[in-house]
This record gives C-alpha cells, structure tokens and sequence, in this order.
C-alpha cells in the first residue's frame, strides 16, 4: 500500500556486548518503502538509519500522539521492553487505545500482558496482532486469549508449550482495546 509506512529494524548481536551490560543499545531502523507484488516485493531505503533505537521509537516520531515507556526486566534472563501506547477519542464516550509491546532483548518470552483500570470501566472492542513465524519455524502462530475483568483486560498465550506465541526478542505484538476511560 503506497500510503503505508514502512520502518525497518536491524538488531546486531555481539557477545561481548551481552558481557559488557551494553546490549540495550544493539537495535537501528531505517524508514522504508516496499513496491512490486503481489508475490514479488522489492524493499528502499528512503532515510539514514537511527542508530541504537528499536524501530518502535519511528511510530512516536511519527506520530506524537504516542507515549513510550521502557520497562526493564531484571534477572540473567532479563532484558529491556518497551511499550507504544496511543489513545484516540472515538467520539462517544469512549477511547481506543492502541499498544504495541516490543521485547528488545528480554531472554525470557512474554507471554501475557495486562492492562489495568478503575473498577467498573467498561472495556470492549479488543484486539491482537503478532507477526507470523514462516520457514519452517517451529513456534505455532496461535493468537492469545483475551479476557476482561472489573478493573482489567488480560491477554494471554494459549497452547503449545516450549513452541508457543509468546513475545521473543526483537519482536513486537499489538494489543487494542476500547475504554470508556481515558485513563
């Protein structure tokens, strides 16, 4: 789709790095185009690369709507997450809310996410989206289970054990939600 915006990530890997604590800093992007198809696409670079920024630092410049918070996870396993979250007035009452969740470098894979609110806030209209795993992967690309509570919405990974959907490293899942809360 020529109205799209395309943003491309690159993340280098290097021991020493991991060994030195400075691997929260290993990810770049480049803004992008992508023409041809409908089976064959050709990829462009259409600006210099952000050095040490994950690609979903581009959605909060592109759109200042965004906030982002980093969370880091403590632990050997540990790593840095970061969330996007924007929030648009429907117009009715009520906000949707769009997420995206992006593991830099967490060793353990997420596989839940919950956003909390007032009691009683009325939570509807909610989403999930996760790239699909292709070439002969062997993680299943089942979405999570979505539920709400009082005071909650709760997404979590369904089955599939040691190969299931959770949220690996350098990847990204949307969560999306209606509220009747701004906050």
């Amino acid at each position: 789709d020529p109205s799209s915006t395309y943003v491309s990530e690159a993340q280098y890997i290097q021991w020493e790095d991991a060994g030195a604590g400075a691997d929260d800093n290993n990810a770049s992007y480049r803004m992008s185009s992508i023409s041809g198809g409908p089976t064959n696409y050709s990829l462009a670079f259409t600006a210099p690369t952000v050095r040490q920024k994950a690609a979903i630092n581009a959605w909060a410049i592109i759109d200042p709507g965004v906030v982002l918070q980093t969370v880091q996870v403590p632990g050997a396993d540990g790593g840095q997450l970061q969330l996007g979250v924007k929030r648009t007035d429907n117009g009715d009452g009520t906000w949707h809310f769009e997420t995206c969740l992006h593991n830099l470098n967490c060793h353990d894979g997420i596989g839940g996410v919950s956003f909390t609110f007032a009691n009683g806030v009325a939570i509807t209209n909610q989403g999930f989206h996760s790239p699909e795993w292709h070439s002969n992967e062997v993680y299943n690309n089942s979405g999570w289970n979505v539920s709400t509570t009082s005071d909650s919405a709760v997404w979590l990974v369904g089955a599939g054990g040691a190969n299931a959907n959770v949220l690996r490293w350098s990847t990204g899942f949307s969560f999306w939600f209606d509220s009747d809360d701004p906050d």
